[in-house]
This record gives C-alpha cells, sequence and structure tokens, in this order.
C-alpha cells in the first residue's frame, strides 16, 4: 500500500474549507456602483493636485552564478564517488531557492488550492518534496495528519533536529517505506522539507538527498544548511 504523500492531506483539507458564496471582486464593484449617490459637479476653481510619487520598484533577485550543469563529489557507502547535476531554480514559488539535483531525478512543481510543492524524484516512493501552505495555520493540523497515516513514527528530540528545523518525525510503512519530515521557515514564511524512500533504496539515496541540502540557496544567497 503506497502512503499518502506529504502534501496531499493540506490540499484537500484546504479544498474542503474552502468558503462558500463569497462574491468576487467585479460583482463587489458593480454594487457599489449600482449603490452610490451620484455627487453634483463641482463648480468651485480647481485646485492643483500634488504630484503623484511614483512607487519604489522592489529590486529583482540576483541571478545566480552557479554552472547549469556539474560535477559533484559525493559519498556512497563510505567510498568516495562523482555524480553529475543540474541546477533547479524555482521560478513563481513562495520560498525563493535554487540547488543541485542528481541529473537523473525528475523535478516537479505542484500548484494547488492548499499551497505549492516542489519535489525532486526518483520514483513516486523515492522522493523529496518542499511543500509551502497556502494558509501557514494549517501547518500544526497538516503534520500531526500526515505522521498518523505515515506507519510507526518517531517525533524527532530538540537535540537532534537540523540547524535550520523547527520540528520533524521520521517514520517507517508497514511497506518498509522511510523517511522524515521537517518543518522550516524562511522570510516568516514556514515550510515543509520531507522525503522517503524504500529502505532499500537508502544507501544511494540519503547522499543524494543530503547533497540536495547541502547545495541549497536561498535567494539571498544564505545556505539552507550553514
Amino acid at each position: 500500500m503506497r502512503t499518502v504523500l506529504l502534501f496531499s492531506a493540506l490540499v484537500a483539507a484546504a479544498c474542503a474549507d474552502a468558503p462558500a458564496g463569497v462574491p468576487d471582486a467585479a460583482e463587489s464593484a458593480a454594487s457599489g456602483v449600482a449603490e452610490a449617490e451620484v455627487a453634483p459637479p463641482d463648480t468651485t476653481e480647481a485646485q492643483e493636485s500634488p504630484a503623484p510619487v511614483e512607487a519604489e520598484t522592489p529590486e529583482a533577485a540576483e541571478p545566480t552564478d552557479r554552472p547549469q550543469e556539474t560535477t559533484l563529489p559525493i559519498v556512497v557507502e563510505g567510498f568516495d564517488d562523482e555524480i553529475d547535476v543540474r541546477l533547479f531554480e524555482t521560478i513563481a514559488f513562495p520560498i525563493d531557492f535554487s540547488t543541485y539535483v542528481p541529473a537523473d531525478w525528475r523535478t516537479h512543481t505542484v500548484a494547488t488550492p492548499g499551497g505549492q510543492a516542489v519535489q525532486f524524484e526518483v520514483t513516486v516512493d523515492a522522493l523529496m518534496d518542499v511543500f509551502v501552505p497556502t494558509d501557514p495555520s494549517e501547518l500544526d493540523g497538516f503534520m500531526e495528519a500526515q505522521a498518523q497515516v505515515q506507519g510507526q513514527t518517531r517525533t524527532i528530540p530538540a537535540s537532534e533536529l537540523p540547524s535550520w528545523a523547527r520540528e520533524g518525525y521520521t517514520f517507517i510503512t508497514d511497506d518498509n517505506v522511510i523517511g522524515a519530515a521537517y518543518v522550516g521557515e524562511y522570510a516568516g514564511t514556514p515550510f515543509v522539507l520531507g522525503e522517503r524512500f524504500p529502505a532499500e533504496f537508502g544507501d544511494g539515496f540519503a547522499p543524494r538527498a543530503q547533497l540536495i541540502r547541502d547545495q541549497w540557496r536561498w535567494s539571498d544567497g544564505t545556505p539552507l544548511v550553514p
């Protein structure tokens, strides 16, 4: 039996809780125009209006200077090795970051009413995902619900959490898929970083997942892993 992927429960909950009967902007505007009284023309001498103040345009993020493709060192089963990687950069994602991903891994970006996710995937049961909920207040309930469906879980003590995470848990399913989910925050936006893989993939998957975390750079150039 395949376990529910990390962000799916929150997506479904958000869709179910969406308020009904809220008028859209066009409808509200039309109603306001219909009910507004028409003011008489102003016959007083026009006064000079102050010059409009131009809004400051926010600065665009600095483009990355990392190559699109390269080779990076990796340690697999205690042996030094190298793998080909390609650069992944978010586009219109709530948290902007880039990282290197093994060249043979697939990447997906998913947008739903419940949130947005990026996936780094080997197979449907061997992947990492980064999920940002639309409503941050749903995050605690989401983590609790996911922990209940993942099988045997263990809350990670604060002393064992990575420096960038504020909470997390590990799990193992009935069909021997293992993984973890962590909650972090960047620029005031919380996110969930999760991973799952069959136990027999561990020796190859774990160091590649760690490479993705080690190569992670936020838009301001700071790393996920200090």
